[in-house]
Order: structure tokens, then C-alpha cells, then sequence
């Protein structure tokens, strides 16, 4: 076990315990319903027949959060090597016996000893956090066997409306009273500013979209990239089925993490004052229950050259 450099590690949500590996959990059941599976469908019959015909399948979850993705893995693939990487202990649960756990902490890229070693590295919501997101990338690539794959997920921290237009977040104008901050703003969405506020204390300054930090890296080709738009909130009248039971998943995450960012608020936002930071969460968590909102989910897949 490596010692853990708390220095340039850059994550701020909440590290561990049964409530945040719950929430991951909920967070995964939204993946699975926005991209139809445990990855892309699209490459279904390439997974299967690369785990076949590997000598010693390998694959690897990076920042494994709650190991869900990678224990469901596991299942689906017995003959697989599947590893679960991630800075903060795993909870008991259980798995199969070819899965395996190590903590470990990104910001110093992938233990050495996993280069050209993995046929599937699969990486969600994560390299947003990093101090440098280019360089877990490019670890990443190097730790891929030559034809292996990279299934890479993020998520757009900006709220955007019902037809998916960009709102005006709520936010804090220091040149003006709190009374007045804490006015109805005409034409601001208060659940926009909770978002761009939560973006502004977890993205990486030199963080760039999935498909930009692959396209770069070198060791990397074969792009598919994958936009999604994933609804929240209350949904309308003419939305289908799929739609309702996608929102579903995204509305129950969201006010998940909006349960979880009052500490996080206080901690990284201490120059905004304490009756607006949750003004965000609570008038931003009220207009999410009453109005039909959306994220951009993104999604890559690419292949080892």
C-alpha cells in the first residue's frame, strides 16, 4: 500500500462511509439507464470477444468509488482479472473471488507495475477531480495493453434548462448587501448556481472534456465519443417512458449530493456567507423538484494504439 499524497489530491466530495457508497450506487443505476448498460452497447460484441480471447483478461476501475461497476464486471466476465482502484477503503461487501481491491492514491498516476497490463480500463467521474487530468489520462493509456480499451465517463457541471439551454446561475455579489444576494434573481436559476458553485470548487483548473484530455494523449486512438443528455427534476407531460425513469435515477443523485455539499460548501466556499451558500442548496433543491432540468453526460471510448 502506497502513502497517500494529500497534497495534490484534489477530490472533494465526501471520501467513504455507507452514505456516500450509496449514493455512488444510485449514481451508477443512472449510467446504466443513460447509456443502455454497463458500457456502451455499441461495444458489446468487442468486449466480449476481446475477455475471450485475452490470455490473461485484465480490467481495471479507476477511482472505484463503491466497486459496483467493477464488481458487476466481474460477475459478467469469471475469467477476467477485475481490480477496483481507489483512494479510500472499500466497504465490506460481496464479490467475486476475481475481483480484487487496492487503495491507491491518482493524483500520482497508476502504480507502475500496471503498465501494458489491462485489456479494459474503465474510469467515471474522476479525472474532473484531478490536479492533473492529462496525466492520469495519459497513466491510463500507458497501463493498456496495445488493442485494449478505454471507457472514459464524465459529467458537464452546467445546469441547463427543459430544452436544454443554458441557464444563468445564481450567484454572489459581493458589491451588493446579503439581503440583496438574497433576492429572487429574475432570470437566474438557483439550482445553475449550485451546480456552477459545486463546479467551482471540484473541477481541476486545467481540466478539458474527455474526448479534448484522449485526443491529446498520445498513446490513445479509434475516438468514439458519446454526448447524452440526461433529464432531472419534474418531467412533462409528453416526456416517454425512457425519459421519466432516466430522470428518475438523475433526481434521486442530485439531491443525494445535494445532501452531501453543506460541509463542502463551508469548507471550499468560506468567502461567500453562510445564509446564501444555503439559499443554493435549498431554493436550488426546491426549483429542482418543481422544474424539468438537464446535465450533459459524456462518454468515450478508445483503444490503445
Amino acid at each position: 500500500m502506497m502513502e497517500l499524497n494529500a497534497g495534490k489530491e484534489n477530490y472533494s466530495f465526501p471520501k467513504g462511509g455507507n452514505v456516500e457508497f450509496e449514493r455512488l450506487d444510485t449514481q451508477h443505476e443512472l449510467w446504466l439507464a443513460t447509456i443502455d448498460g454497463i458500457y456502451p452497447p455499441e461495444f458489446k460484441s468487442k468486449v466480449e470477444r476481446m475477455m475471450k480471447e485475452s490470455k490473461a483478461p485484465a480490467i481495471l476501475d479507476v477511482g472505484c468509488g463503491s466497486a459496483i461497476w467493477s464488481i458487476q464486471m466481474a460477475i459478467h466476465f469469471p475469467q477476467a482479472s477485475v481490480v477496483g482502484l481507489d483512494l479510500t477503503l472499500l466497504k465490506p461487501r460481496d464479490h467475486p473471488s476475481n475481483f480484487s481491491f487496492k487503495i491507491h492514491n491518482l493524483a500520482d498516476g497508476l502504480p507502475s507495475e500496471y503498465g501494458n497490463k489491462f485489456d479494459i480500463i474503465h474510469c467515471r467521474t474522476v479525472v474532473q477531480h484531478m490536479t492533473d487530468p492529462q496525466g492520469l489520462v495519459n497513466s491510463m493509456a500507458g497501463a493498456l495493453k496495445p488493442g485494449g480499451l478505454l471507457l472514459f465517463a464524465d459529467v458537464k457541471l452546467v445546469g441547463y434548462g427543459s430544452n436544454r439551454e443554458r441557464l444563468t446561475p445564481a450567484a454572489y455579489n459581493p458589491s451588493l448587501s446579503l439581503g440583496e444576494n438574497l433576492k429572487e434573481q429574475d432570470g437566474h436559476s438557483w439550482h445553475a448556481g449550485w451546480v456552477a458553485a459545486l463546479g467551482s470548487i471540484s473541477l481541476s483548473p486545467s481540466y478539458q472534456p474527455p474526448n479534448i484530455l484522449v485526443q491529446k494523449c498520445k498513446g490513445l486512438a479509434q475516438l468514439n465519443f458519446f454526448e447524452y443528455w440526461v433529464p432531472s427534476g419534474s418531467m412533462r407531460d409528453d416526456d416517454d417512458q425512457r425519459t421519466r425513469q432516466v430522470a428518475k435515477h438523475a433526481t434521486e443523485d442530485l439531491r443525494n449530493l445535494y445532501g452531501s455539499t453543506s460541509a463542502m460548501f463551508a469548507q471550499k466556499l468560506s468567502q461567500v456567507p453562510e445564509q446564501f451558500r444555503e439559499a443554493l442548496r435549498e431554493r436550488g433543491l426546491k426549483e429542482l423538484m418543481s422544474t424539468k432540468y438537464h446535465n450533459q453526460f459524456w462518454y468515450v471510448v478508445a483503444t490503445k494504439a
